[in-house]
């Protein structure tokens, strides 16, 4: 078994940020794959893909074996995933904004209500063609 680095600190922010923002959180996850059972920090199961996206906080950019071994798991699982920047203060809009770019791929009913209008303030009005 595989655990990246436990950041208690990242499964705490994540936690309150998904509360925060009604939106679906494994936290921490196990994958099972043929390398092995990889821990990481969390999964999405409504982002990024039709079949969610699992993600590993870290304080640090290097990319390691381990995390190499998560994207080929996770790839093998058929999921989106991604190493995230651990920061030190909890700022929910960092959370909005991975979210968003992240995409809502889940059921319509449980599509949280801030995603319609998250980013589109002060945006230019479309002219229809």
């Amino acid at each position: 078994m595989i655990v990246l680095p436990e950041h208690g600190r990242a499964q705490e922010y994540w936690r309150r940020a998904a509360e925060m923002l009604g939106v679906e959180l494994i936290c921490p996850f196990a994958i099972h794959g043929g390398d092995g059972i990889v821990v990481c920090t969390g999964y999405l199961p409504h982002f990024a893909t039709n079949r969610g996206m699992c993600f590993n906080a870290q304080t640090q950019d290097p990319v390691t074996d381990a995390v190499r071994t998560l994207a080929r798991v996770a790839n093998k699982a058929g999921l989106w995933c991604s190493t995230v920047c651990l920061a030190d203060a909890f700022d929910l809009e960092e959370y909005k904004d991975a979210l968003a770019d992240w995409g809502y791929h889940g059921p319509p009913e449980l599509r949280p209500a801030w995603l319609d209008t998250y980013g589109k303030e002060g945006a230019e009005p479309q002219t229809p063609r």
